[in-house]
């Protein structure tokens, strides 16, 4: 079912974001410090001699930096664990796993590469501008795809010839 893997993804994301939050935090930290000293200036004299440009400028780098801990954490979430289980944990907690025809009892490493590039490979364009929308609205076309397909494959399913089945029990 459709619900079950989004709930699927949902829970392989909280998992990623309680890993990836601590890793990530003294880059954070330099975020939140810009914006405080920001918001600390416009409050004490009404405005700021920081452009809008000079603070993107200024968060841009620990920004990329959590970016990159984020695109690295769920490449070896998701590819490892396909690799293991033909599943992530999310989906194991729904009773799902990710099958492909000519390997029924397992998946290859370059099938879990094929459908993490078209699945998970994107977000590494996501914090460039204007690609990052691109990527988002391919990624909704691509969780919504299962709905109104036959075979119930989303696109990177199809790119990497798998399906996600409900586990046998």
């Amino acid at each position: 079912g459709w619900w079950q893997r989004v709930g699927a993804v949902i829970l392989d994301g909280l998992i990623v974001f309680a890993v990836a939050t601590p890793l990530a935090l003294p880059w954070w930290r330099d975020v939140f410090e810009v914006y405080g000293d920001y918001f600390d200036e416009i409050s004490a004299t009404g405005s700021s001699t920081v452009s809008s440009f000079e603070l993107q400028s200024q968060i841009a780098g620990p920004l990329a930096i959590i970016g990159v801990i984020g695109v690295v954490l769920n490449f070896v979430y998701v590819v490892g664990f396909l690799t293991w289980k033909q599943a992530t944990p999310g989906k194991l907690a729904l009773g799902l796993r990710v099958r492909q025809r000519e390997t029924p009892h397992g998946l290859p490493l370059s099938v879990v590469l094929k459908r993490w590039l078209v699945q998970g490979g994107p977000q590494a364009l996501s914090i460039v501008p204007l690609v990052g929308t691109l990527v988002g609205l391919f990624s909704l076309v691509d969780g919504l795809w299962p709905l109104w397909d036959s075979r119930r494959q989303a696109i990177h399913d199809k790119w990497a010839d798998t399906n996600v089945v409900r586990r046998r029990r």
